[in-house]
């Protein structure tokens, strides 16, 4: 049995020391293998797949896209795109380029 998170986001990683921890598990949920597909849309847009914010079946790769996008933040000071509603946030997505060369300017 796997567990995916779904709501990963800077928020939600407690940092004391050298020792860092996930919390808030409120839209955690069980799978029983990889082969699940979940389709509810929970999360924090700014971090969420493309395939939630489009409404379409998802598995834990969905907290891959979430720690990458964090990643990114961590380079960088902001997420790699943004929107003022989840309709533009996925088109921006979907049609800009992410630029990495922006992190190390």
């Amino acid at each position: 049995m796997k567990v995916i998170h779904r709501d990963l986001k800077p928020a939600n990683i407690l940092i004391s020391g050298n020792v860092y921890k996930l919390c808030d598990f409120g839209f955690a949920k069980y799978v029983d293998s990889v082969a699940d597909l979940l389709k509810s849309c929970v999360g924090s847009p700014l971090y969420m797949a493309p395939q939630i914010l489009e409404r379409q079946r998802y598995n834990y790769k969905c907290d891959v896209w979430s720690f990458g996008i964090i990643y990114f933040e961590l380079l960088h000071g902001s997420v790699p795109w943004r929107g003022s509603n989840e309709i533009e946030l996925l088109k921006n997505v979907k049609t800009v380029q992410l630029k990495l060369a922006d992190c190390f300017s």
